[in-house]
């Protein structure tokens, strides 16, 4: 009985938790919505989560990037954002299917959406509630005895289908043995070349960057390939630069990892510009204006030549100029 009543006070507590999480609920409620088909599983069963969205004219959704596990939970299978039939305004919705693995009372927290006003390029992030997940064990009866499920079995061992490889291991380690002593009484001075210095990060960028432009992608209608390159010439800068794993984090994940003294205000700003549009353009199908397009390599360039550590500042415009230095 104290249990049952111990029990109820924790699940009470975690739902009081669960209500007080909410970010941004005034803005974002009724546009973006996270819902599941229950709110208590057994351990290692599976339920759906359901994240919503309404785009209002003249506005784009970004859905968030839910990571394959998360606070206790794992993601078993993950569906295509699709549009509700029949829906004015345009209702939005994706599918997940999700399981745990650990016993107890977990929150699915708040997930952001990324919204861009069309018009005026205006993007505001809105979050769903968290929401609380019971997970039960499954009883066991510990006073009965644990027992195999089948009794040990006795194998013989199969030597004739071992013994060729076991003749051809010997043949081999005869061979190596041979090889070994032939060699050594042969003194070779051998002469290694020191390796060629590598080409500082900036000015491999740089060079991306300059390749990008020439080919004039998004001038001939591959938009999305000129915004994924551009993004991820940046993210391969930063890894190296900074020692940022950006390549598998998300944009917003990226941002928060710069320190205010590795990073200016405006060099984040930047930053943050060409990545949020490169998002935009890949999973909600943005079509920049061609002002948008420009912008992104100006900044792409900027953040680089901004950012290069003062021991190799250099003309990173004469990749020549800059072979000796040093990244």
């Amino acid at each position: 009985m104290f249990k049952k009543i111990k029990n109820f006070i924790i699940v009470n507590f975690l739902f009081l938790i669960c209500i007080g999480i909410k970010t941004n609920a005034s803005s974002s409620e009724g546009i973006v919505k996270a819902l599941v088909d229950t709110n208590q599983i057994r351990i290692g069963e599976q339920f759906h989560l359901e994240l919503n969205a309404i785009a209002y004219p003249n506005t784009e959704v970004l859905f968030p990037v839910l990571p394959d596990t998360f606070n206790h939970f794992e993601i078993v299978n993950r569906g295509k954002i699709d549009t509700v039939p029949a829906s004015n305004p345009l209702k939005l919705r994706q599918q997940f299917t999700v399981t745990s693995f650990d016993s107890g009372f977990f929150v699915l927290p708040p997930f952001p959406f990324l919204v861009r006003n069309l018009k005026n390029s205006v993007a505001d992030t809105l979050t769903t509630e968290a929401l609380l997940m019971g997970i039960r064990t499954i009883s066991v009866d510990t006073t009965k005895e644990i027992k195999d499920i089948k009794p040990l079995m006795n194998v013989p061992y199969p030597w004739k289908e071992k013994l060729p490889y076991l003749l051809g291991g010997l043949l081999l380690i005869a061979g190596l043995i041979y090889l070994a002593i032939r060699y050594s009484k042969r003194k070779k001075v051998v002469i290694i070349a020191p390796p060629k210095p590598k080409t500082p990060v900036h000015i491999r960028t740089i060079q991306k960057l300059k390749s990008i432009e020439e080919q004039k992608l998004w001038q001939n209608g591959f938009v999305k390939k000129y915004h994924i390159e551009v993004s991820d010439s940046i993210r391969e800068y930063i890894e190296e630069r900074f020692g940022i794993h950006a390549m598998e984090q998300t944009s917003d994940e990226t941002l928060k990892l710069f320190g205010p003294k590795q990073i200016s205000v405006g060099e984040k700003e930047k930053l943050q510009y060409i990545l949020q549009l490169a998002d935009m353009v890949k999973f909600a199908k943005v079509e920049p204006i061609a002002l948008e397009n420009e912008q992104t390599i100006a900044y792409a360039y900027d953040f680089v030549n901004s950012t290069i550590p003062a021991v190799q500042v250099t003309n990173v415009n004469d990749p020549q100029k800059s072979e000796g230095a040093k990244s």
